[in-house]
């Protein structure tokens, strides 16, 4: 069960501060009193005994009691929030056609075209039939029912916020780490109150969304098929849709930014992006067999090493260019010096760290746009020598090493290898509660 602890100053009464004291009748202070109150139940039923309630509030008490941390995704996140907010309703105050309430309920209904599943989102407490009795019979809807309507929308927004910005099952940034709200790029709780006062709820939602054109892509191509050709005469695999989500749940792992600079390692297309804003190049890779996978990773390379000792390197193939990065894995793109390798089409026959096809023109680009062009110059004739040197890159570049089976292309979608089979868990795992709740 939830602990309501967290949510209020424990040297005071839990009552104190909940509703103003100017202004209003003592009837709408007992309502109100009572609204807060069925809240605070709804978020915990342990704590229950700290709250000075009258034996009237025992029948909400015991509706609200099955509610436990199980139903609520983000239950820290979701007390953060109502605790900022002074313990007021986010979403059963303003219930007019054009209020956030409604757009939340609509977002919600259109979650299939970010390649995401209803199921995730509170289907079963969040009911239209309830939000129009809050609108046209409030009377009719107990101070209970307002709480867990108005708690369960804020769980399903709050969660939606994650998934879109960090994907369902992102292996980094878990659903407990993001509960607890430290050390993250994006709070989902303070960017759900920065959407509530902003002019544009749907824009704000797609702007939390990776600010890449192959995610972008990807999400047009969903909503299409999802949204725009939906109950027409056009059909489309379930395969490819569920292909689809995966490969967007992969790239909101990667959380890669056209509008910077950065390396991506795609594995099942064996091939290096260095993107500029400017500019794409391209590079073929080697990539780890199944028996030695490599790992997807999100990294800097920080530094370049001209004719490194044998140490250094993943196995004793390694070339004259090494690309060091700042991870935990001891991680590096290589050089090596079998050219004849990338004349392989399939090419998930090395070890984990990648083997770079053009190494030396690689390590020249990054140099001349980190604005070292003498250490360019330097770097091809130490490598003519084969005389150790290392350059360190004053701005570190993002590598991301991802796992992209589709795209799209001129339109059309491109189904790329899966040399790891890491398809179909993903799309197990990823399509579970959806799955689960369509047989009942």
């Amino acid at each position: 069960m939830l602990n309501v602890s967290f949510l209020t100053d424990s040297s005071q009464p839990v009552a104190y501060g909940l509703y103003p004291t100017l202004g209003v009748t003592p009837m709408d202070m007992v309502r109100t009193r009572q609204l807060y109150i069925a809240l605070l139940c709804l978020l915990t039923i342990p704590a229950v005994a700290q709250v000075q309630t009258d034996r009237g509030f025992d029948l909400q008490i015991k509706q609200l009691s099955s509610i436990s941390d199980k139903q609520l995704k983000y239950p820290k996140a979701v007390g953060r929030y109502y605790r900022q907010n002074n313990l007021k309703p986010v979403w059963t105050g303003n219930l007019k056609s054009e209020s956030p309430t409604w757009k939340a309920m609509l977002i919600l209904d259109c979650v299939l075209q970010f390649g995401l599943s209803h199921a995730d989102y509170h289907p079963d407490q969040l009911k239209y039939s309830l939000l129009q009795d809050l609108q046209e019979n409030p009377a009719k809807v107990s101070d209970a029912a307002k709480a867990k309507f108005d708690v369960m929308l804020t769980d399903a927004m709050i969660s939606l916020i994650n998934d879109l910005h960090y994907g369902k099952l992102n292996p980094i940034y878990g659903s407990k780490r993001l509960d607890v709200g430290l050390g993250i790029p994006l709070v989902a709780e303070d960017a759900l109150r920065d959407m509530l006062k902003g002019p544009d709820i749907y824009a704000a939602i797609f702007n939390v969304q990776p600010k890449s054109k192959a995610y972008a892509d990807l999400q047009g191509w969903m909503s299409k098929w999802k949204g725009q050709y939906t109950g027409d005469c056009y059909e489309v695999p379930e395969a490819d849709v569920r292909r689809v989500a995966i490969n967007m749940e992969r790239l909101r792992w990667a959380a890669i930014d056209d509008t910077q600079a950065y390396l991506q390692v795609n594995i099942p297309t064996y091939q290096l992006t260095y993107h500029t804003v400017d500019s794409d190049r391209y590079f073929k890779v080697i990539v780890g067999k199944q028996g030695t996978p490599t790992p997807q990773v999100q990294t800097r390379v920080t530094h370049i090493v001209i004719a490194p000792e044998k140490r250094l390197g993943c196995d004793n193939s390694y070339g004259s260019v090494l690309f060091r990065t700042a991870d935990q894995y001891d991680f590096y793109l290589q050089d090596t010096p079998d050219k004849q390798i990338f004349k392989h089409v399939k090419r998930a026959i090395g070890t984990p760290c990648v083997a770079l096809d053009g190494a030396s023109d690689l390590a020249q680009a990054l140099l001349n746009v980190d604005g070292q062009p003498g250490s360019a110059k330097q770097l091809v004739k130490n490598l003519t020598k084969l005389k150790y040197q290392l350059f360190m890159l004053t701005r570190p570049v993002s590598l991301s090493v991802t796992y992209i089976t589709c795209a799209l292309k001129d339109g059309e979608l491109v189904v790329y290898d899966d040399p790891y089979q890491l398809d179909r868990p993903l799309q197990t795992a990823f399509y579970q509660r959806a799955d689960r709740s369509s047989v009942h």
